[in-house]
């Protein structure tokens, strides 16, 4: 039975296996949380649930359908009832149908704007990189604005140096090597 008093019986629940939160874009313009099925074979989000901050009761219920292996789901925030801690620490939580059980909590804290919160091989990190409804990018750094380049020994960004091409002065006439 639930907080509420409700009885849910276990066979139908749905507990959500193999789905996983694969990225937080939180400190962005346009918020959204990724889920992954992470199985080899197809798995239902019908019912399972997506709750933030847990402070509320306030969650996003999943539709019917269902992930093939490795598909990707994106929850936009804006579409949604839910809200996402931009600069400071937040929690996304990951519930079975029965809104009762956490499948996978994640937290994140003080991200960089226009960065998301993303799970690699070796763990979370804050990348540079989004990228709803594709496979996770580490990038280290914002790309640089047109006309620099990232200096490998400072990791900032600076104007890449053009080497000044002469030009032929035309029949007749010759360079003056002083001026």
């Amino acid at each position: 039975c639930n907080r509420s008093g409700g009885c849910i019986e276990r066979s139908s629940i749905n507990f959500c296996e193999s789905i996983r939160i694969n990225e937080i874009a939180a400190n962005t313009t346009k918020q959204y949380i990724e889920l992954v099925n992470s199985a080899d074979h197809e798995v239902s989000l019908a019912g399972c649930r997506i709750a933030s901050n847990r402070s509320s009761l306030v969650f996003l219920e999943l539709p019917n359908i269902t992930l093939a292996p490795q598909e990707y789901y994106i929850a936009y925030i804006n579409e949604t009832s839910l809200l996402l801690s931009k600069s400071t620490t937040g929690v996304v939580y990951l519930l079975t149908s029965d809104g009762e059980t956490e499948v996978e909590s994640v937290t994140y804290e003080e991200l960089s704007v226009d960065t998301s919160w993303s799970y690699f091989t070796d763990g979370w990190k804050q990348t540079y990189e989004l990228t709803p409804k594709m496979g996770n990018v580490y990038a280290q750094f914002a790309a640089c604005a047109a006309g620099q380049e990232r200096h490998l020994e400072t990791g900032r960004c600076r104007t890449v140096s053009v080497e000044a091409v002469l030009l032929d002065c035309g029949e007749g006439r010759e360079r003056n090597i002083q001026t």
